[in-house]
């Protein structure tokens, strides 16, 4: 099989360490690879995590709740994580979702959802959102699993935030300073998060909370109101681009 091949094999993360050329799968991994994905003995995959890499790998044999993976090559070296995170305010399902899937594949290290005062949604399925977090890393060809943070509120996750060096805030009631103002003065070598409000937008007293912390950087990002998802999405982007896609490791 050529190299260019090798990523059209189904990828899977495994957590584990690889110390050894065998590795055992079980659990849920185990029912999707089977029931799902619908491998078999002598099938070739790839698995991965950020400490050991991404590995070509052959399934070895199938128990009755184990499977054994035979480790083959590496395709691709360990890796760390990037510099951008997102911290937002809960926002209905449906959206949540598209939120996490593509901030997850535009390479956003760490998600932050926070609770302000005008929050709608006051509650997430963390199960549900690591789910949609690891199916996003498996088919954006990331290596690095992104941090899921604990639901607090906008206070708490400030005065936490030892990890940033900057917060940009994406504030439509911004005068002076623009997004591609932010950007021109932002350090590479440093870690930011992008903060986005919920849908009826930040308080006086949100806002001043925020003006206050000498971290944040309040941004105007455009002349139109966009919806918290899409504003999210966009800042991230323009991020990227401006580092060029710094947490992608390229392929072997």
């Amino acid at each position: 099989m050529t190299e260019q091949n090798y990523y059209k094999l189904k990828r899977v993360y495994c957590p584990e360490n690889f110390t050894s050329t065998l590795i055992t799968i079980d659990d849920k991994k185990l029912h999707r690879l089977l029931h799902v994905i619908r491998v078999k003995s002598g099938d070739q995959i790839r698995v991965f995590n950020a400490q050991c890499g991404e590995w070509l790998a052959k399934i070895d044999h199938i128990e009755k709740n184990k499977l054994h993976i035979n480790l083959e090559k590496q395709l691709r070296a360990s890796q760390s994580g990037g510099r951008i995170s997102l911290m937002f305010a809960p926002i209905k399902q449906d959206k949540l979702h598209f939120l996490v899937e593509k901030s997850v594949e535009l390479g956003v290290d760490k998600l932050i959802p926070i609770l302000t005062e005008r929050t709608i949604v006051r509650d997430i399925n963390m199960e549900k959102m690591e789910s949609y977090i690891l199916q996003s890393v498996e088919q954006s060809e990331r290596l690095t699993i992104p941090k899921l943070f604990s639901l607090n509120s906008l206070s708490s996750a400030l005065e936490s935030l030892n990890f940033a060096d900057f917060v940009i805030f994406c504030n439509e009631q911004e005068q002076q300073n623009s997004l591609k103002k932010t950007i021109s003065n932002l350090e590479v070598n440093k870690n930011y998060i992008i903060l986005v409000g919920p849908e009826g937008g930040f308080t006086s007293l949100e806002r001043q909370i925020l003006n206050n912390d000498k971290k944040v950087i309040s941004t105007h990002i455009g002349p139109r109101i966009l919806r918290a998802e899409t504003a999210a999405l966009f800042v991230i982007g323009c991020l990227q681009f401006a580092f060029g896609g710094m947490d992608f490791s390229p392929r072997a």
